[in-house]
């Protein structure tokens, strides 16, 4: 998409009246502006069938981002400046209206908020708070336009690229051709299928290349579109708009960055034909030559398989390095040359790392645990870390479970405030073990407390069926940056951010796959599914992390289900599950296949559960007001705990999961508390 006039960020010719629509290629003054800040003319929006109401929801060919747009009017760049400045006016003092702007706390103020509240923090006046973001909005638009060049540069690349596969496909193919010309009829077969794999290996290559140049076209028009959002917002001399934008701005500038693609040509016009002589052709037509081509290894779409956060000192540490190409698969390639680097921050001292090559591309990485601390793993293919690289893994000593049972803090009590609980059901920790989420079921709400501190910060959700509210949410589990919750009462799961913005929903009541009745606990294995304790429906349903049903686990005679609560996962990725009901634990294959039971008659209405890095087993026995601790092999290790509501004892504990240092953490659900042992 060419644009009709030039970027030019020295003066005031940035942007045209005149911009080719990127949906249909015709210049139209009358662009809608989606809140993605990306633009298309008014016919490309608003002309879908599909658009059953005044105000509806249209997906951005360029990013794919669900947009809201106002079918009767047109969301022009000045009603996105009228959207953003709409509200000039101070929400706590009515017909206050905004006069300075606090650099301390990043927000607008009113005369009065100003005197009472921050009087010593940094403010300016509006026009003086303007003139800095403007400036700083300048230097953002500048050093992002430095962008486009090399944008531009990639892609001309790219299509020399292309252009040179192309020409080298076709010299390739002269030479298979004029190498089978003086072979008999009965050849003529294995000729083509030669010119097939050919074909297959240019098609893959170009695929590479085609899926690259889209990405960079990707970029480079979002990059384009971000500058003349931002360059035009300048322009407008509008004080509050850039004091407003300027946020979003960089948080779109930052989402471009994060998703920002290679520059490097992923391919090139290695294609070779090896022509194969034999005296027997009749018998060798299945071997005469191959088509082969070389892919290369890329360090960013190589992964390390079976790595986990903590490791027990002395113990040792196996993993697979799969090397991958362009598009992530693994590739078969010899040669690639890997280093691994294992040092403990806190001494400096680096460990021995073992390396020997599988083959196919795969390479085995073994170290032994050699002190406690912060271990800082580090990965790398030809000079590049591998995603991911380095790795953060937390050493810590073994955990002696027969000492278990004193109380290191508690925190929590009966209520609906902030920090007051209501019958917390399920808990889990962040990837950075900072925050400690909280299924707080009878106030029908998430709340997230620090960690290791215990203190409360916000809660989210409310009683109810819309997303984002929940009925007795029970099973909750963090994964990367986002909580999953088991909303029980509503049969569905949901996906939230960190502040309870709703990603994702899905499943409603019923006993067909993908339906849920009544879930109790929530788990996302090794390979990244969703596990799903369907507790009315008697099994364990497994979902995709996008929420697609795959396959689930049933009541069978063999293995029966009677009201499934607590799952976990072990470092084998072994599914283990609680049941309530029952009271039995049992051991499936990450496929479902059932391995085997833990017998313990001296057990009732166990609920969560938990697995430490050592496959040991962490129980809530319920009924008993205890925690039991069994070994892999299920034989019972230690156990605390008696009913009672002082420091240290335990109520219908509804949930247990371990912390980087091995310290368990207990929702004890009748005493309306957290506690850490």
């Amino acid at each position: 998409n060419e644009y009709k006039s030039y970027l030019s960020f020295g003066n005031k010719h940035i942007m045209s009246d005149l911009i080719e629509c990127r949906g249909c290629g015709k210049s139209d003054t009358s662009h809608i502006l989606l809140s993605c800040l990306h633009s298309y003319c008014k016919r490309c929006v608003l002309c879908q069938d599909d658009l059953p109401d005044k105000r509806s929801k249209v997906r951005c060919p360029t990013c794919n981002k669900s947009c809201t747009i106002n079918v009767t009017h047109e969301n022009s760049f000045a009603e996105t400046l009228d959207k953003i400045t709409s509200s000039t006016w101070c929400r706590l003092h009515e017909n206050e209206p905004w006069m300075v702007y606090c650099f301390t706390c990043a927000r607008p103020l009113c005369d009065v908020c100003m005197l009472s509240d921050h009087s010593e923090h940094e403010c300016y006046t509006l026009t003086e708070a303007s003139k800095i973001k403007r400036y700083d909005l300048q230097n953002i638009l500048r050093d992002f336009q430095s962008n486009v060049l090399p944008l531009k540069s990639a892609l001309a690349d790219i299509q020399q690229a292309k252009d040179a596969i192309n020409a080298k496909s076709q010299s390739v193919a002269i030479k298979i051709r004029k190498s089978f010309y003086q072979l008999i009829q009965n050849l003529k077969e294995r000729e083509e299928d030669l010119v097939k794999s050919l074909e297959n290996v240019q098609k893959a290559k170009l695929k590479v290349l085609d899926l690259q140049e889209k990405d960079l076209e990707r970029e480079l028009n979002s990059t384009v579109d971000v500058c003349l959002f931002t360059d035009k917002l300048i322009s407008q001399n509008n004080e509050v708009a850039i004091i407003c934008s300027q946020d979003i701005i960089c948080q779109r500038i930052a989402h471009i960055k994060e998703r920002s693609s290679t520059r490097v040509v992923m391919e090139t016009d290695d294609i070779e034909y090896i022509a194969k002589n034999t005296d027997t052709f009749t018998k060798a037509v299945s071997s005469l030559g191959r088509v082969g081509g070389t892919r290369k290894t890329f360090a960013s779409t190589s992964r390390l398989e079976g790595l986990i956060d903590t490791v027990t000192r002395d113990s040792r540490v196996t993993l697979t390095l799969v090397a991958g190409d362009a598009l992530g698969n693994a590739v078969s390639n010899t040669g690639d040359k890997v280093t691994c680097v294992a040092e403990y921050l806190d001494t400096g001292k680096r460990g021995k790392v073992d390396l020997s090559s599988k083959g196919r591309g795969n390479y085995e990485l073994g170290f032994a645990v050699e002190e406690e601390g912060l271990l800082s793993l580090s990965v790398g293919i030809n000079g590049r870390h591998i995603n991911g690289s380095p790795f953060g893994i937390q050493c810590i000593s073994r955990r002696d479970y027969a000492l278990l049972g004193q109380c290191q803090r508690t925190s929590g009590s009966k209520g609906c405030k902030i920090g007051e609980l209501m019958h917390p059901t399920s808990i889990s920790l962040d990837q950075r073990q900072t925050k400690l989420f909280i299924s707080d079921s009878d106030n029908h709400r998430i709340q997230v407390w620090k960690y290791p501190s215990l203190e409360p910060m916000y809660s989210f959700g409310e009683e109810g069926e819309a997303p984002g509210q929940f009925s007795y949410p029970y099973g909750l589990h963090a994964h990367n940056d986002s909580v999953i919750v088991a909303d029980c009462n509503n049969h569905r799961v949901q996906v939230l951010n960190e502040e309870g913005k709703v990603i994702l929903l899905f499943g409603k009541h019923g006993s067909k796959p993908g339906q849920l009745s009544h879930p109790y606990d929530i788990q996302v294995d090794r390979t990244k599914r969703i596990l799903v304790s369907d507790s009315a429906n008697h099994r364990i349903q497994i979902f995709t992390i996008t929420g697609t049903p795959l396959k689930c686990i049933p009541s069978l005679p063999e293995h029966p289900f009677g009201s499934p609560w607590g799952l976990a996962v072990n470092s084998k990725n072994q599914i283990i599950v609680a049941d309530f009901k029952l009271s039995t634990i049992q051991v499936f294959s990450n496929d479902g296949k059932p391995l085997h039971r833990i017998l313990d008659e001296d057990v009732k209405s166990v609920a969560g559960i938990a697995c430490d890095n050592e496959d040991n087993i962490i129980l809530c026995d319920r009924g008993h007001h205890r925690i039991k601790v069994y070994d892999k092999e299920g034989l019972m290790m230690s156990f605390f705990g008696e009913k009672g509501s002082r420091e240290g004892r335990l109520k219908y504990p509804s949930d247990v999961i371990l912390d980087k240092h091995g310290f368990l953490i207990v929702c004890d659900a009748f005493n309306h508390r957290i506690q850490k042992f």
